[in-house]
């Protein structure tokens, strides 16, 4: 945690399912960063975050497995999300 004058960051990171969330109304009580990656999968999702996890958010949120639905088990998107060298 932080100290009290500085804020904890969360990176939100998702499908196209949180495009429409914004980052203004969410910082009262920390950043907030939001990135979402229209149809993007798991394997994308991991992908994409590699480079916003060099910037070391305090807490991250994943919103994962949307767009592997169709084509995927639930269990498997289960081991997807769980472990990504699956």
């Amino acid at each position: 945690m932080k100290s009290k004058n500085e804020q904890n960051t969360l990176l939100i990171a998702s499908d196209s399912m949180m495009l429409n969330i914004v980052e203004l109304r969410l910082t009262k009580h920390m950043n907030v960063k939001v990135r979402s990656f229209s149809g993007a999968t798991i394997e994308d999702i991991y992908h994409y975050i590699t480079p916003l996890l060099g910037k070391r958010p305090d807490f991250i949120l994943l919103h994962l497995g949307t767009n592997d639905a169709k084509n995927s088990t639930s269990d498997r998107i289960y081991c997807k999300m769980v472990d990504p060298i699956y």
